[in-house]
């Protein structure tokens, strides 16, 4: 069930399984599912704050690490430094991308699949438009065939392993036939 609305993010706690929302009208029901872009934050902050960690410990607030270590182990906690600098700021460029990826998402609805990718609102795609649901299980993707000019969308990052994307096209597959049985 439900939350929050996957269009405008409005409160949908207390309201029935089966409703629309209040605040942007999309409906909605007990079946609807929410795909969210996979954030892997608590690497992220481990990374930055062990690298921020040894680069503190190695240098110090002291100041007298590399004094009291002996001359032939210096290169050591020097190279050690540089790698802690360099995994500091690949996390802190990771953190950075992933926080902008927050707000991705993909819901599977009663009228057909919004996805909310990269800031592209198109809106809902009913499902008689959905002609085809293909998986590059490699790349962990789903691909999507739209319309008669067959516009492709790519979901990325939302998928951890086969079984997701399994779980994910079943549910899309469900909804088309039982769209298409009506």
């Amino acid at each position: 069930m439900l939350t929050a609305c996957p269009r405008c993010n409005y409160s949908l706690k207390g309201l029935p399984a089966e409703h629309t929302c209040a605040e942007c009208r999309l409906i909605y029901d007990a079946d609807s599912e929410i795909f969210r872009h996979r954030n892997p934050s608590r690497v992220v902050w481990a990374g930055l704050g062990g690298a921020l960690g040894v680069m503190i410990l190695t240098i110090g607030p002291a100041g007298d690490v590399l004094r009291i270590v002996p001359v032939s182990m210096r290169p050591l906690f020097v190279v050690l430094w540089l790698v802690a600098l360099i995994v500091f700021f690949l996390s802190a460029a990771a953190a950075l991308y992933y926080r902008k990826t927050r707000g991705f998402l993909v819901a599977i609805l009663p009228g057909g699949l919004l996805p909310r990718l990269a800031g592209d609102e198109q809106g809902v795609i009913p499902w008689g438009e959905i002609v085809g649901v293909a998986a590059d299980r490699f790349r962990k993707i789903v691909i999507l065939r739209i319309g008669k000019e067959l516009k492709t969308i790519r979901i990325r990052g939302f998928f951890r392993n086969d079984e997701e994307i399994d779980a994910f096209m079943a549910k899309v597959n469900a909804r088309r036939a039982a769209t298409q049985s009506c």
